[in-house]
């Protein structure tokens, strides 16, 4: 029998019968004494409860719905429920308390649906990723996990009052438990407690004998008789159980998503492989016929379409409606533009001629409060870059970083850097924090359904490893998209093919 002393009373825990090595028992049993006029705070169940009254009387409340407490009452609390109780008696309120952990297969909450393409260094943000919407968003719970380098790279939202007011948590304070000094080495489970009183559990995340990082939480208030944060519930240990149980399940998820995505790469892996079969280069040869003749088709249409803009500018013109010319003239230069053979290489100067002419649409759709600035680095002009790679940094600007600035700016820089060209695209939107950089980079390397992640792959396709996309906060707001590519000047037999191209 063990007693755990706590400010409302007491809990007697039964000691469990012994299973032999290697097992455990997830069900607590213990006796609770409230004493009279004192009162549980309210409070969340990580785990299920059973409780039979013995003695006593009292009010409880249960989601919110009142429940009266006494003899042979029985009550059962779901996990995830709130209560608070009072003691209204004269005499201590004693009742049996049966607690089990929640029981979440995270497998069953995983979408494995979504590609990766990954690389090792990054699974840990991938899986984190993966599994975010559908498993720790519902967790109504503290939490933080952290990778190999102490570096948070989620935070959940549901810390105590003691967390804000000693260490302002939420506003990237200095908290002893994010400090990376307090980074464990060791593979293993441990507890601490922080210098606000509250206890904190740590789980290793361990995937192929390499620990990718851990997972703490808790942030409760666990004090055996002894001194701790006031105003908040002292946890049973039933309680305390269930938390670490809960943060156990979360490493597993992210171990359980790790192991699926490498079998989906080497299925992946496999399908190429298969993919390259004569039997499939047989089927192709019969669709290029057809693509083929889709492609004359379109060349016969897209000419009649640009000479009716053609005809159409030149009417804006002589009406003297100079401003309908240059977008008529703008939009022919964007669908001109992406109408060209994809997958081709052209000079930086035809692309940045596109995106001006992408961005002075947008002024038209923004007449106030809308600039933008592009500079470029002399000698740069005859780079040799992706086709159509820009824009859409651009287009995301407006999609997700302008949301409801009045005033927007938009920045492009093209300069050295080293042997290679780099781009940086700066938006005054919404300051990113370096977490919400961290994740949007994760969905960009796992090819997800993020915008970005398509000029991801068009750089690796064009480039392989020899470029990199980063995605950083602004230097005072908004945030940051920077490119760099090795540098290839654009030769004049190209050029000769580029132009001839552009007037099929």
């Amino acid at each position: 029998m063990r007693i755990q002393k706590t400010d409302w009373g007491q809990i007697e825990w039964m000691d469990p019968e012994d299973f032999g090595e290697g097992q455990e028992s997830s069900l607590r049993t213990g006796t609770v004494y409230v004493e009279p006029g004192k009162a549980m705070m309210k409070h969340v169940h990580y785990e299920e409860q059973f409780i039979y009254v013995l003695q006593g009387h009292g009010v409880g409340y249960i989601n919110g719905q009142a429940q009266k407490f006494e003899p042979g009452a029985r009550f059962h609390m779901p996990a995830g429920c709130t209560h608070e109780f009072v003691n209204t008696g004269d005499t201590t309120l004693v009742h049996l308390l049966v607690a089990s952990p929640l029981s979440i297969d995270p497998d069953s909450l995983i979408d494995k649906t979504k590609p990766s393409h990954e690389k090792a260094e990054g699974q840990l943000y991938t899986a984190i990723e993966a599994v975010r919407t559908q498993f720790l968003e519902n967790l109504n719970m503290a939490f933080v996990i952290r990778d190999a380098e102490g570096n948070v790279v989620l935070k959940s939202d549901y810390f105590p009052e003691t967390c804000e007011t000693h260490c302002c948590i939420s506003g990237g304070g200095p908290c002893y438990c994010l400090r990376l000094d307090q980074n464990c080495q060791e593979a293993s489970e441990n507890t601490f407690v922080c210098p606000g009183g509250l206890t904190v559990f740590r789980v290793p995340i361990i995937w192929e004998e390499q620990r990718l990082g851990w997972v703490q939480g808790g942030y409760i208030r666990l004090s055996y008789g002894k001194d701790s944060p006031e105003n908040m519930y002292d946890v049973p240990e039933s309680g305390a159980f269930g938390i670490l149980q809960l943060l156990r399940k979360v490493a597993k998820a992210i171990r359980n998503y790790c192991e699926f995505d490498q079998y989906r790469k080497e299925l992946f892996e496999t399908e190429k492989s298969l993919s390259s079969s004569l039997d499939v280069q047989r089927d192709l040869r019969l669709h290029l016929r057809d693509s083929e003749q889709e492609v004359a088709d379109l060349k016969i249409n897209n000419h009649f379409l640009f000479n009716t803009l053609n005809s159409m500018a030149a009417q804006a013109l002589e009406g003297g409606m100079r401003p309908l010319y240059q977008s008529i003239i703008d939009l022919s230069k964007m669908l001109r533009y992406s109408v060209r053979v994809r997958g081709s290489q052209i000079p930086l100067a035809v692309e940045l001629d596109y995106l001006e002419a992408y961005l002075k649409l947008q002024r038209l759709r923004y007449p106030v409060g809308f600039s933008y600035e592009i500079r470029v680095e002399p000698g740069l002009e005859r780079a040799e870059v992706p086709f159509n790679f820009l824009q859409p940094v651009a287009e995301n600007a407006f999609t997700h970083g302008f949301s409801s600035e009045k005033e927007k700016e938009l920045f492009i820089r093209v300069e050295s850097c080293g042997d290679g060209v780099q781009f940086l695209v700066e938006n005054n939107g919404t300051l990113l924090t370096a977490d919400r950089c961290r994740q949007i980079r994760a969905q960009i390397q796992s090819n997800t359904s993020h915008g970005l992640s398509m000029i991801c792959e068009k750089l690796r396709s064009a480039y392989g490893t020899r470029f990199s996309m980063e995605i950083l906060p602004g230097d005072r707001s908004g945030a940051k998209v920077r490119i760099r590519i090795p540098f290839k000047n654009w030769t004049q037999a190209e050029e000769e093919k580029h132009d001839q191209s552009s007037h099929m």
